[in-house]
């Protein structure tokens, strides 16, 4: 991933962590019309690897941030859509997680 890529994936992941979603969704934006096809799948590896962390440090807000938009990157990975799916059920929202599975 080039430089400039990295750096704002870094003010998104930073302002995902100040919980500002306009500005980590206004940077991820961005950087996806910037992006190729293959920097795509950096960015949603890049992604997912952001949400397992927060699950281990209990931030699910953002760890469910970031599998929202590793579904819009790469629709065709599980992973996110189980996550989504299994974080709806702990929740009891079983009508959510359902929808996410069938999605996924």
């Amino acid at each position: 991933m080039k430089t400039v890529m990295r750096a704002r994936l870094e003010r998104a992941r930073s302002a995902a962590l100040k919980r500002d979603w306009c500005r980590a969704d206004e940077e991820l934006q961005t950087l996806l019309l910037q992006a190729t096809d293959a920097e795509h799948k950096d960015l949603s590896s890049a992604l997912l690897l952001l949400a397992a962390d927060c699950e281990k440090l209990k931030l699910s807000e953002i760890a469910l941030w970031a599998y929202r938009w590793v579904v819009q990157i790469t629709p065709t990975q599980a992973i996110p859509y189980l996550r989504l799916a299994a974080h709806n059920e702990r929740n009891g929202q079983h009508q959510t997680a359902l929808e996410w599975l069938k999605r996924g």
